[in-house]
């Protein structure tokens, strides 16, 4: 399974501004967020 480092350095710059809490929300969905987004790929190149 592919780290989806690109993502998580973008997120960089707001991570020093978020709670512990708020970090563990954002770690819990983004893996359905990164699965979203490599569904909307696919959905965009099958068109």
């Amino acid at each position: 399974m592919n780290k989806p480092t690109p993502i998580i350095i973008r997120f960089k710059p707001q991570l020093t501004l978020v709670s512990a809490e708020e970090l563990a929300l954002l770690e819990s969905i983004l893996p359905d967020l990164i699965q979203a987004m490599q569904a909307a790929e696919v959905h965009q190149q099958q068109e």
